[in-house]
């Protein structure tokens, strides 16, 4: 798969059909929010909802106990899955319903969850609902936050940083704990 970096670091494939739910062509993380992501995966079991091209993943996986991406485009998983096992032994799975699971039939829980999936509200709230059971104490990541900030305000306890396309930062579970 051919991919073309952009003047901020972002990357696209032009071999890309297009989000299912959009039509609008992928475009990764920039190099500045990916060297973000990689400082936030450090030593966690990270969960990425929404593989895209897989700059994130690899991002991720360069600092990161381990990496599981999920997303449920036949194209991702034919162009970008192989490439993301093979070179970098990231688990790739196809639907949410496999993430429920670890290998022994148990929930697994992880560090982190990073979003970049589909950018309406009714997805982005329903993927951070999973995340915040998938992740009940650690980080949730939401690319795209400036995009999708009145529904991360809306949600409430987000914080934002002002990136190129925005990165969505909530600590979870984080509530009592320092309450002796």
């Amino acid at each position: 798969m051919k991919i073309v970096e952009r003047e901020d670091g972002a990357v696209f494939s032009p071999e890309d059909p297009g989000e299912p739910s959009t039509g609008l062509a992928r475009l990764s993380p920039t190099v500045e929010e990916r060297e973000l992501l990689a400082f936030l995966a450090h030593g966690k079991d990270v969960l990425e909802i929404g593989t895209g091209l897989g700059s994130s993943a690899v991002a991720m996986i360069s600092t990161a106990r381990s990496v599981t991406t999920v997303d449920i485009d036949p194209w991702v998983h034919k162009k970008v899955f192989p490439f993301l096992r093979e070179k970098f032994g990231i688990r790739c799975l196809t639907s949410h319903f496999n993430l429920s699971l670890g290998p022994d039939h148990y929930t697994r829980y992880f560090d982190m969850v990073f979003i970049d999936g589909e950018h309406t509200k009714v997805a982005l709230t329903e993927d951070i609902a999973e995340a915040e059971r998938l992740c009940p104490r650690g980080v949730i990541v939401v690319h795209d936050a400036i995009e999708l900030r009145d529904t991360l305000w809306d949600l409430g306890g987000w914080q934002i940083i002002e990136t190129r396309y925005g990165i969505g930062i909530k600590y979870v579970g984080w509530e009592h704990a320092l309450d002796l």
